[in-house]
């Protein structure tokens, strides 16, 4: 029986760098967070803050330049961040698998739909082709796709994007993995087809209990999907803790920045949507305050001079913001 009382992932202190013209420039900062069986961790913050990176770290498949400069990532008593290559690909897709952003790209236009959905089967069971088939056209029909073993014969362009990314869906739960990693999994889907996506990936998970990462810009469908969230923001967490007090009690001014952008039926038509000012820093650049300063609305002396560490604010939360300090004064 699944201990839902430890960790099911953990990591800590995750730093990672891309080389630019020789030069390497820190992408991540010290980046730690816990993953619990059955829990759905939502991970939000604006395009380039971090996220994507932070997820495609934990299985090492990072772009071409990037790598890890420090930090752990623990699955099952395992540092994938250390772990060889070869040992690594067994964890990949049966242990911890992903759903990717956009599965027009992800899936390869030339090859069938059931030859796709086999690989992982034939990689980690060591099935055939012919006996992972079957496996196929359940998987099929297990995500929502009508006449499952005609489709298999079919290619990509074949589907509509809801079908492509039920497909990805398909892919990352062939194995019966204990994690997925859904990086916008509801990207350009119209917002019936993303429900409906929604709704399959959360039957899914109560069905075979599996944990859920799911990064997102959508902070309605964290509103809805999410029992837990990570906020990043220049390649750092500023905020974490539960879904609850997230919405209701933000801690870090980045937090209520996001969710004072959003669109509320109590606004007056015609006003301005709310934005957060400013730009976010170039990872080139290095702050030697909070990175959030210059945007902060609520920014003082220290945040500009020093940056803050996380400050516990409850049962698994915490903030990187200099107004969390104990004895804080303005």
């Amino acid at each position: 029986m699944t201990d839902r009382t430890a960790p099911l992932l953990e990591v800590r202190d995750l730093s990672v760098s891309v080389a630019r013209d020789g030069t390497p420039t820190r992408i991540l900062r010290g980046v730690s967070y816990r993953i619990y069986p059955g829990e759905t961790l939502a991970i939000v913050g604006e395009s380039g803050s971090g996220k994507t990176i932070g997820a495609l770290s934990v299985v090492r498949l990072l772009p071409p330049g990037a790598k890890i400069d420090s930090g752990s990532v623990l699955y099952k008593g395992k540092d994938l961040a250390a772990l060889p290559e070869e040992e690594l690909r067994g964890v990949r897709g049966a242990g911890i698998s992903m759903v990717f952003q956009e599965p027009m790209t992800s899936l390869n236009p030339v090859l069938t739909i059931g030859l796709q959905l086999a690989e992982p089967l034939m990689e980690h069971k060591g099935l055939s082709y012919s006996e992972a088939l079957p496996a196929c056209e359940k998987l099929l029909e297990k995500v929502g796709i009508t006449d499952a073993g005609n489709r298999l014969a079919q290619y990509p362009h074949n589907f509509s994007g809801g079908m492509r990314q039920r497909v990805m869906i398909a892919m990352a739960l062939a194995c019966g993995p204990d994690l997925v990693i859904a990086d916008e999994p509801t990207t350009a889907l119209d917002v019936t087809v993303q429900a409906q996506i929604l709704d399959l990936v959360d039957a899914l998970k109560k069905e075979s209990g599996l944990a859920l990462a799911l990064i997102t810009h959508n902070l309605g469908i964290v509103a809805q999907r999410a029992d837990y969230v990570l906020v990043f923001y220049a390649g750092r967490v500023v905020e974490r803790g539960p879904a609850e007090h997230f919405f209701k009690s933000p801690s870090h001014p980045y937090s209520r920045a996001l969710l004072n952008s959003l669109p509320k039926m109590s606004d007056n038509p015609g006003e301005p949507l709310k934005t957060i000012e400013g730009l976010p820093p170039s990872f080139d650049e290095d702050l030697p305050g909070c990175p959030f300063a210059p945007r902060c609305p609520e920014v003082f002396d220290k945040c500009r001079s020093a940056e803050p560490p996380e400050f516990r604010t409850g049962e698994r939360r915490g903030s990187k913001c200099w107004r969390g300090e104990p004895g804080f004064k303005p």
